[in-house]
């Protein structure tokens, strides 16, 4: 069976932001990737967001998460679902960002194995995909 059970609390909640998505991205593309083998969910899917207001708040949501506890952490099951945030600048360059869907909900920046931060406190973070997604839905790309 996949995933830990048990109760985190976090040793901090606040604090001050920190830059992991830095600047004025011009797009994001996410991808929600399903759990691992052998539990059933919806497929995969991609979609791209244009609209500035948007790329902000989500922006602006992940640089205010807090840090990632250290030392040994207990989370809720953990079915290894994440959604891959790639922040795409005009000169080219990106910030890529791996979102745990379900357990801790750790966040890493560009391919760490390491999570720097964690969303498992934060419902208006999965809303804001949530929302981003249904708009894709209806219309792609948004913006």
């Amino acid at each position: 069976m996949l995933g830990v059970f048990g109760l985190l609390v976090p040793s901090s909640c606040g604090g001050s932001a920190i830059t992991r998505v830095p600047d004025t991205p011009s797009r994001l593309v996410v991808t929600h990737v399903g759990p691992a083998a052998g539990v059933k969910s919806p497929a995969s899917f991609t979609f791209t967001v244009t609209d500035p207001i948007s790329i902000r708040q989500l922006k602006d949501a992940v640089n205010e998460l807090p840090a990632f506890p250290s030392g040994t952490v207990f989370c809720p099951f953990d079915d290894g679902s994440s959604y891959r945030l790639a922040f795409m600048y005009e000169d080219g360059s990106d910030r890529d960002l791996r979102l745990e869907a379900t357990g801790c909900r750790g966040l890493s920046v560009d391919g760490s194995e390491r999570e720097t931060a964690i969303a498992l406190n934060d419902p208006q973070l999965y809303a804001l995909l949530d929302e981003l997604e249904q708009r894709a839905a209806q219309a792609s790309p948004i913006g």
